[in-house]
């Protein structure tokens, strides 16, 4: 028996070390993007009050409710609000990320581990931002205005940011492989993974607690020796509601006037945040590189057969 007819004889009682392989994959920029639409609403209650101070700002606005009776000089009285600021708007990003696939052909599975995503890797995303004010009658002075409450009445604030979002894997998962040609594989792999956000906003940097969300890696994987090749189109959705009770900084506000219109009553928002809803529904897609991870078990049965095959030229 020659050297190649050993060897050959061997690598039959171990169909694993050529069936299975890990390769360790990392996105690449040109065919990795993130697509849909984002939310983020919040309900907080407090009060407003104009920004008189008697010696600091003596000419600012003075707020009291009520639409008749006397409004003293220096009165400047707290208004109960309720505030419902919302974000939202088209989401297109840049992500990059990591993740493992174990291949076995043999067995017709594949293990998706280690995945880590930095979704907005291209830089923040901006989202058109409005509050929805929600009060009892009061007035003003310095302006003159009158507020009629009972009418929800919503205000643009400018561009809002989305900073940070980020997607961790829990654990790993196995799914199904099916061959599609030579070397060629489909796959699709179901798995939890930990999402968390940071935005800015007029209102302050919040930060989104992380949420497992369920999502499905489908796409299909080319194996080229020691290196492969993914690509994925996968929906990413979750839809989160965060109760809290977290008291939010002194604001300035610049409330346009109603009766009459075309002014600025300069109040100040005392605001307590008693809920957080952030909903984002879309596609990523994946290309991704990757390179075969040695395997322990796999070098020590090779160099194995090399050893044995150089014994047998001596």
């Amino acid at each position: 028996m020659n050297r190649l007819h050993f060897i050959a004889g061997i690598s039959a009682l171990f169909p694993s070390v050529v069936a299975a392989a890990t390769f360790a994959f990392e996105t690449r920029p040109e065919g990795t993007r993130l697509r849909g639409d984002v939310a983020v609403t919040a309900a907080a209650a407090g009060s407003l009050r104009g920004d008189f101070d008697a010696v600091a700002n003596p000419g600012g606005t003075r707020t009291k409710p009520g639409i008749f009776g006397s409004f003293g000089s220096t009165e400047n009285v707290p208004v109960p609000v309720e505030l419902s600021p919302a974000l939202s708007g088209p989401l297109e990003a840049v992500p990059s990320g990591v993740f493992e696939l174990g291949l076995n052909e043999d067995a017709g599975t594949v293990v998706l581990s280690g995945l880590s995503m930095n979704l907005l890797a291209g830089g923040p995303v901006g989202l058109p931002t409005e509050v929805t004010l929600e009060f009892d009658s009061f007035r003003t002075r310095s302006p003159d205005s009158l507020f009629i409450g009972g009418i929800p009445f919503t205000v643009p604030l400018g561009e809002s940011r989305l900073t940070s979002l980020v997607a961790a894997q829990i654990g790993s998962a196995a799914g199904e492989l099916s061959a599609a040609g030579v070397d060629l594989w489909d796959f699709s792999i179901s798995t939890l993974v930990v999402v968390s956000a940071e935005l800015e906003s007029p209102l302050g940097t919040t930060v989104l607690p992380p949420v497992p969300v369920p999502y499905t890696l489908s796409g299909r994987v080319q194996r080229s020796g020691e290196t492969a090749v993914v690509t994925a189109v996968s929906a990413l959705a979750f839809s989160q509601t965060e109760p809290t009770d977290f008291e939010l900084p002194d604001l300035p506000f610049p409330f346009p006037t109603i009766l009459p219109a075309g002014g600025t009553a300069n109040v100040v928002l005392d605001l307590t945040l008693s809920a957080l809803t952030a909903e984002i529904e879309g596609t990523l897609e994946l290309a991704a590189i990757g390179r075969a991870i040695p395997e322990p078990a796999t070098a020590l049965v090779v160099g194995g057969f090399g050893w044995l095959a150089l014994r047998r030229r001596r």
